[in-house]
């Protein structure tokens, strides 16, 4: 995933779990597939900024395009903000408010 934190621990949180070694029986292998499970799609109005953490108090870190859709990879407890995949295979948060969200069947 782009290496970005925006729907993972927060990034101190982050940090310390990089400090541990990998468990042994772990190979690492960055050619492996995501095994991200996507719980919908959501596609956006124009125009939305698309957040750092799952409210408008923190920084943007893009815009949609109009009905620009997006992998859901989970949905915040408090806010009801969506955590996406970017094109980049970044991940970012967008208010549940300026999409319409579409569940996997």
């Amino acid at each position: 995933m782009g290496g970005t934190f925006a729907c993972g621990p927060e990034p101190e949180d982050a940090v310390a779990a990089t400090q541990e070694a990998p468990p042994a029986d772990e190979p690492d292998n960055e050619d492996e597939v995501s095994s991200i499970a996507y719980i919908g799609t959501a596609t956006a109005e124009g125009g939305v900024n698309l957040r750092s953490s799952p409210s408008a108090d923190h920084r943007a870190v893009g815009k949609t395009t109009s009905n620009q859709v997006f992998h859901v990879i989970s949905q915040d407890e408090k806010t009801n903000w969506y955590c996406v995949e970017m094109p980049d295979d970044s991940e970012a948060w967008i208010s549940n408010k300026k999409v319409t969200f579409a569940p996997n069947n």
